[in-house]
């Protein structure tokens, strides 16, 4: 049984910490429990329900209405049919089927998804931001290596079967983009999903995979012409300062531009100006037209 902070709740719902005080003053809606400290934690059963309450309440349910409803009655309403759904309301059920280790309702969620939004939608708008989230739980253990392993190889399955489609593509030989987890980040999907976006937009990659060493990019810009680098970083990793490993990657690299993705970089600025920072996926496509 995993227990998550107010902070975490902010993350997966999208509701801020201050909203579900005022409901539970004005509408007795507690989703919490207490520790002896009196300090509030949710635990699985009570992700779920915020989740729920939050799908409702973002497809614009009032709250004063959801309240007065049974816990069976909210289970209800949100166990829509998928077609009806949005791109968030995906994201939180596939959270919800992580949590509970339910593979066949996550490879629905998946397939609707795809069927509904098309492939390239659903890795930008519903798979992207699910491991952006299901990564930074893992990141502060309140989500287990075996659950996040469990959704992401779901995920990936799909990914490869759609980058192998891509195959047969004209490249831009005049573009070669490296993509790479630096030394320490083993997120891989994230950097898939730029593989899956690059090569559909006729660039040329090279695909190094997660927890690369610097070392590794030395040998292979040695022998090899590469025009850029793609690089994602979900966490602060090996507690190395982010801001100085894009400093050192541009000046060892001044003829390459980095374009670097990821949480780990909303605060950065003032870098190289060869550096581009990207803060999501559907900002890449931009970059790769340019």
């Amino acid at each position: 049984m995993n227990n998550f902070s107010i902070k975490d709740i902010e993350m997966l719902s999208g509701i801020k910490a201050h909203t579900f005080r005022v409901w539970e003053q004005r509408h007795g809606l507690c989703f919490c429990k207490r520790k002896n400290s009196q300090h509030r934690y949710y635990d699985n059963d009570d992700l779920k329900a915020v989740l729920r309450i939050a799908f409702l309440y973002h497809r614009g349910y009032k709250i004063s209405k959801i309240a007065m409803l049974s816990k069976e009655e909210i289970v209800k309403l949100a166990s829509v049919n998928m077609e009806d759904l949005n791109y968030d309301s995906y994201v939180y059920q596939l959270v919800e089927a992580t949590m509970d280790y339910d593979q066949q309702r996550f490879e629905r969620i998946v397939l609707s998804s795809i069927i509904y939004f098309g492939f390239e939608k659903s890795i930008i708008r519903v798979f992207y931001p699910f491991m952006q989230k299901i990564g930074l739980l893992w990141v502060t253990e309140h989500v287990i290596p075996a659950q996040e392993h469990f959704s992401s190889s779901l995920i990936l399955q799909k990914i490869l079967i759609a980058i192998d489609r891509l195959s047969s593509l004209i490249l831009n030989q005049k573009e070669t983009v490296l993509i790479f987890a630096p030394e320490g980040e083993y997120h891989e999907i994230p950097l898939l999903i730029a593989l899956y976006i690059l090569k559909k937009g006729g660039i040329k990659t090279v695909y190094f995979g997660a927890d690369v060493p610097m070392a590794q990019l030395e040998y292979y810009c040695r022998y090899k012409s590469v025009t850029h680098f793609y690089l994602h970083l979900i966490t602060n990793f090996l507690n190395k300062d982010v801001g100085e490993y894009l400093n050192k990657l541009a000046e060892k690299y001044p003829a390459i531009t980095i374009i670097a993705s990821g949480p780990a970089l909303k605060s950065y600025h003032n870098l190289p100006s060869s550096v581009k920072i990207v803060l999501s996926m559907e900002a890449l496509i931009p970059c790769i037209n340019q």
